[in-house]
């Protein structure tokens, strides 16, 4: 296989975000996902703004929130909103990620409740109202590989890297979901820095035109 051959449909351009450009209600995912007040009130998000077909993906982030020892948090799973045989892989590769054992799930908390960061405080509105409409939000994690915004997750202290995942699975996850789930479009929202280039590198080499993604950003 020739790597240096030009991927298909690689999207125009990833959501690159500085510190100083966090998603706010002034930036690209509070814009993408309009507040209730700019939607037609008898419909939902999803009905009035096409969102139905859209695959939203993010990253985690390097801070969150301590569980609730006496809260028991309850959700999705990612398997179970994909092929069986995909589920499987993904199921086995975070069983053999060789970060796995530094995963504290004592508590579980919800992913998008338990990421932290800038990234996730400036754009808890949007974030809830994705959640709320049960949009197709998605989270790169470096110890769960990908998640549901609302699959219950543990503590951990580990950026993604590559090499800890088998080849492709986690480009094979996103195009799988989307191809499962017939959606149409995908925006992906990353910050900026060398922390989040494999993040990045993930979500362009997803060939989305296989997967009936038409338009990919």
């Amino acid at each position: 296989m020739n790597e240096d051959r030009p991927l298909t449909n690689t999207p125009r351009r990833v959501h690159s975000l500085t510190a100083q450009e966090t998603l706010s209600s002034h930036n690209a995912l509070n814009q993408d996902i309009p507040s209730r007040h700019h939607r037609k009130r008898s419909r939902s998000m999803s009905e009035s703004d096409g969102y139905s077909e859209t695959l939203l993906v993010v990253p985690c982030t390097h801070q969150k929130i301590a569980g609730d020892p006496g809260c028991v948090a309850t959700g999705p799973q990612i398997g179970t909103r994909l092929p069986p045989a995909l589920a499987e892989r993904l199921k086995h590769a975070r069983e053999m990620n060789p970060e796995r054992a530094k995963i504290d799930e004592q508590t579980l908390v919800p992913a998008w409740r338990r990421y932290n960061g800038s990234f996730y405080r400036s754009a808890r509105d949007a974030l809830v109202r994705a959640v709320e409409e049960r949009l197709h939000l998605l989270i790169l994690s470096g110890g769960y590989g990908v998640l549901l915004a609302n699959e219950p997750i543990g503590w951990y202290d580990i950026y993604l890297t590559l090499c800890s995942w088998p080849e492709r699975v986690l480009e094979d996850v996103l195009s799988g979901y989307a191809r499962h789930h017939r959606l149409k479009r995908m925006r992906a929202f990353i910050p900026a820095g060398d922390d989040y280039r494999p993040y990045r590198k993930v979500v362009e080499r997803v060939d989305w035109r296989a997967a009936g993604v038409d338009d990919a950003v």
